[in-house]
């Protein structure tokens, strides 16, 4: 294979055999073991919002067989992996580095050696011990000098990998929105699991963008990124070759209906919104204040559409009905004063529902 080339996908894009072990290995351990090497505790935890424990962690490692006879090939001893806490509101950075060197037991002249460098990065964001934002991005690279020898050659991968995770609950029902971006040769996975260790979203990505968006119930929640970069020997030929990517993935939480932006527009002195659609009735509160006597009339609209109208206005609440659930919106008062210039103010909302 020249230089440079595309390596051949795998059925999961950009996961050899040996990445998909990795994963299911992850998605086993992530309520125990990985938590407790991070020296977290997977207990229940109190009431409200809490932040059980983060960690960030990363793998290189490379491994091959023996073509023909399935056997082992030797691989020298790769770079201890690390594992670190992260801390509520920093960002907590390890870099990758380290080489390891594949051959053939039966003919020194076959050799595959692989180096790693790159980074991870990984932050968890906290309002009052509420978790409201989980991001981590990754830079990873495999160079690999591969040398081949007689008949008997070694197939070998080379594999970076590394992962954020973090434990955390919470007190009410959130919009929990998954995202990931990626380039190049590596393959990102966010992975959110309830307490019984049950997958409930996976989103992943291999060069592109992918998105999604559900409700969570109240309850204890793991979240984890995982990032894969792989280079494979070649079956023969003799020369050098680099698999790099870069990777990012967030998960963002907020209250379903909540707003998304401050009141905005000429007239906040004449209408004030409230923080939070009403998610139970698809109401919304605007309040009319002492000023509104100044107003001629006031209309009243929902993503673009009039949903009210008040043509004597007075101090009082309107009550807004028959928004969308399933959408965010943008609710615009339009305020036409007995003389001067039209006003506005306007606010925009999550869903209520995905």
């Amino acid at each position: 294979m020249p230089r440079g080339a595309a390596r051949p996908v795998p059925s999961v894009p950009g996961m050899s055999p040996t990445s998909r072990r990795r994963a299911s290995r992850a998605a086993v351990l992530i309520a125990t073991t990985a938590l407790a090497a991070g020296g977290l505790v997977a207990t229940a935890p109190p009431s409200g919002a809490v932040i059980v424990g983060a960690t960030i962690e990363t793998e290189l490692d490379a491994e091959g067989t023996q073509n023909g006879t399935g056997d082992t090939c030797n691989a020298t001893p790769g770079p201890a992996d690390k594992q670190a806490n992260l801390t509520p509101n920093q960002t907590r950075t390890l870099n990758l580095s380290g080489e390891v060197t594949v051959s053939d037991p039966d003919d020194a002249t076959d050799t595959a050696e692989y180096t790693f460098g790159g980074r991870v990065q990984g932050r968890l964001d906290a309002v009052g011990g509420k978790p409201t934002r989980f991001v981590a991005d990754a830079k990873q690279m495999v160079w690999g000098d591969f040398s081949k020898g007689g008949d008997t050659t070694c197939s070998s991968d080379g594999q970076a990998y590394s992962a954020v995770r973090a434990q955390f609950s919470i007190n009410r029902s959130q919009l929990v929105t998954l995202s990931t971006v990626t380039n190049g040769e590596l393959t990102s996975f966010l992975i959110i699991q309830n307490s019984e260790g049950r997958t409930l979203v996976e989103v992943s990505g291999f060069d592109g963008r992918r998105s999604t968006t559900f409700l969570a119930p109240r309850g204890q929640y793991l979240v984890e990124a995982q990032f894969q970069t792989s280079l494979r020997s070649p079956d023969s030929e003799e020369f050098d070759d680099v698999a790099s990517g870069t990777g990012s993935v967030a998960m963002r939480l907020a209250d379903p209906g909540s707003a998304t932006t401050p009141t905005q527009g000429t007239g906040k002195a004449f209408a004030q919104m409230s923080g939070s659609r009403g998610c139970d009735d698809g109401t919304l509160a605007v309040k009319l204040t002492q000023k509104a006597k100044q107003l001629d009339k006031v209309s009243f609209y929902v993503n673009g559409r009039r949903n009210a109208f008040d043509d004597s206005p007075t101090p009082r609440y309107w009550i807004l009905s028959n928004l969308p659930a399933a959408k965010p919106v943008t609710v615009k008062v339009v305020l036409k004063p007995k003389q001067g210039k039209t006003l506005s103010v306007s606010r925009s909302y999550l869903a209520c529902t995905p």
